[in-house]
């Protein structure tokens, strides 16, 4: 094949074996190992300490893909070597034989495809992703976000100092190897002097963090930047390599120089480093003009002055609207306090000018924990009810020490602006919030240890924050803390969230106590009513009744004496006409046949007389 062909009348490029192969493996085998030691430190420290050593991470593995790139191409350049010196088979057909492919070539082709893309491409773009996804998250950070020890920051200054000094000895290793032995050791020295001179960096600056405070989250956002930018020419190359099959296989090399790390970490000078490296790599040539050099000359000077005028212009400070502050020399506070406006200060780091925000109003909650970064999120707010978990809450011991109730308090201070007032907030406490939350609590035990639950739940809430609020006054003013309690919100008070249930049982119970009783007491007067209506009916029957009695009573009574009257008349004929009532009354229904000897016929007492038929002598019989 053409391949074969042009392996045989071209010398392939050394680096398959040497010293200087075996220098590349052991600087990756380093490489790797730091990679991941300082992956395992960012995600056992916390705070911005962490995220920088998490962008340092994505600058180590970086550099560990250019070693490992370096050294995978040393191998594919022995595969090559190989492949120069094989030659078809002697046995078998010469025209067989020499259509047969060399094996060496097609394992090249093979190390090709592992060498860009499983070495280079993909893990690249997911540096390149890790570093966009770091930075952003890393510009969400608060103020606590940059919260860090001074003995953790000292121990990695130290780590970083070593780790520099041994990335040194790699460069000026890879520097003494030439690109006939070696030829990614350009890649590999600038790399090299790129870990050196970011390890330097961090260590001084871990040393130096008592001074810089917070700065370190602009070191770490320079870190990734660079890393981003490093990633994505790396990336470029390898596709490029890819792509660029042309390329005789006799002088493979690695993509591994890049000229960002060359204008930046070899000369030191961007200019002369940028003017060097279009030289160097593409044979552009600047040494004729003279301003051109004069720039160059004069580039590390004029940075000097930039920096110096920077340095100079620190001595300026400005105290905005809402704020005041005070002027710090030498770590000493001289001078009034400052308002509004600008100032002059000693130079960074010799002067400082802290200001404070006299006209914030400052929320501290009593009683639970409260998420500040959750009101800026833009979530509508929700209600929760008492008895669902709804955050972290404290309980208060109440009484004989049976019975605990959570209170929910919002305590809302803010420094004062008077001189005295505000040069005691500065010089009295180093954490007023602090001081302020305990006392806080220290109030509500006091206004409730005495109490049961029953009265601190009946309790005037209205009088129990204004309470509260004279304790922290009197305590603020007392201590010396310089600031004002403006208002005290009670926002909550229940038993705790774990008894909820039995406490609701019991409350229900009470409950169905009270209306069981105003139903039973509904149910009696009702029956009340029904009895009182029923007895009032019971009376005026009575009365009826004994009204009819009466009268007739009196009936018989008048009756009586008349028959009284009637007798004293005629006593004989009120006896017979008595005796023959009695005989008729006696007999009345009754069939009587009247029968007299003397006289022919008989009397039919059960024939009454009609009255619509008039007789004579009714009930008289013919006697046979």
């Amino acid at each position: 094949m053409s391949d074969t062909s042009s392996l045989e009348n071209k010398k392939p490029v050394r680096g398959g074996d040497g010293a200087y192969t075996g220098l590349c493996l052991t600087a990756t085998i380093f490489l790797s190992l730091a990679t991941i030691g300082t992956f395992t430190a960012s995600c056992m420290i916390q705070g911005v300490s962490g995220t920088t050593l998490a962008a340092l991470t994505l600058v180590f593995a970086l550099a560990t893909i250019t070693a490992w790139l370096s050294s995978h191409a040393a191998r594919l350049r022995y595969r090559l070597v190989e492949a120069s010196s094989w030659k078809p088979p002697q046995w078998g057909r010469a025209e067989t034989n020499a259509d047969l492919e060399n094996p060496y070539i097609i394992e090249f082709e093979q190390g090709r495809s592992i060498h860009f893309w499983l070495l280079g491409l993909i893990p690249t773009a997911i540096i390149i992703l890790a570093g966009i996804y770091l930075f952003f998250e890393l510009n969400k950070g608060t103020e606590e976000f940059f919260a860090y020890q001074t003995g953790q920051a000292t121990l990695l200054g130290i780590f970083g100092f070593i780790f520099s000094c041994i990335w040194l000895i790699f460069a000026r290793s890879f520097e003494s190897a030439s690109t006939d032995d070696l030829p990614e050791s350009s890649g590999l020295a600038s790399t090299m002097r790129e870990l050196q001179i970011l390890c330097l960096v961090t260590g001084v600056m871990y040393i130096a963090k008592s001074w810089i405070g917070s700065g370190e989250g602009w070191f770490t956002r320079i870190y990734i930047i660079w890393a981003i930018l490093v990633g994505v020419e790396l990336f470029a190359r390898l596709l490029m390599g890819w792509l660029n099959r042309s390329t005789n296989p006799t002088q493979f090399t690695s993509p591994v120089d890049l000229t960002s790390r060359s204008l930046i970490f070899v000369l030191g000078n961007p200019i002369s480093g940028l003017f060097n490296t279009l030289e160097k790599k593409y044979g552009i040539s600047f040494r004729s003009s003279w301003a051109i050099r004069f720039v160059a000359r004069a580039t590390i000077p004029a940075i000097l002055m930039v920096v110096l005028l920077s340095w100079a212009l620190t001595s300026m400070s400005v105290v905005r609207l809402g704020e005041m502050g005070v002027r710090i020399n030498c770590g000493k506070i001289t001078g009034e306090p400052l308002t509004p406006g600008l100032y002059f200060k000693l130079p960074w780091p010799l002067g400082e000018i802290k200001t404070y925000p006299v006209k914030q109003a400052v929320r501290l909650p009593i009683g639970f924990s409260h998420d500040e970064d959750a009101e800026h999120t833009g979530d509508e707010l929700h209600a929760y009810l008492w008895t669902e978990t709804h955050g972290e809450e404290f309980e208060l011991l109440l009484g004989a020490g049976h019975e605990t109730i959570v209170v929910n308090a919002m305590v809302v201070y803010k420094i004062r602006e008077d001189k005295d007032g505000f040069m005691k907030y500065v010089f009295s406490c180093q954490n007023p919030k602090d001081a302020i939350e305990s006392y806080g609590y220290r109030a509500l035990m006091e206004m409730t240890r005495t109490k049961t639950i029953k009265q601190v739940l009946e309790i005037d809430r209205n009088a129990f924050a204004m309470g509260i609020k004279d304790r922290l006054a009197s305590f603020c003013n007392k201590n010396d803390l310089g600031v004002e309690i403006i208002d005290v919100c009670l926002l909550n008070l229940h038993p705790p969230v774990d008894v909820a249930e039995d406490y609701l049982g019991v409350i229900s119970a009470k409950i169905n106590v009270k209306a069981n009783m105003i139903k039973e007491e509904g149910q009696r007067d009702v029956k009340l009513l029904q009895a009182q209506q029923e007895s009032y009916a019971e009376v005026v029957t009575a009365k009826i009744e004994a009204n009819k009695r009466i009268s007739a009573a009196q009936e018989r009574s008048s009756e009586f004496l008349a028959v009284g009257e009637a007798y004293k008349e005629s006593p004989q004929a009120f006896k017979n006409r008595y005796w023959l009532n009695t005989i008729e009354q006696s007999l009345a229904n009754k069939r009587l046949v009247l029968i007299d000897k003397n006289l022919p016929l008989y009397w039919d007492m059960s024939q009454q007389p009609d009255a619509k038929k008039p007789s004579a002598m009714p009930g008289l019989i013919q006697a046979e």
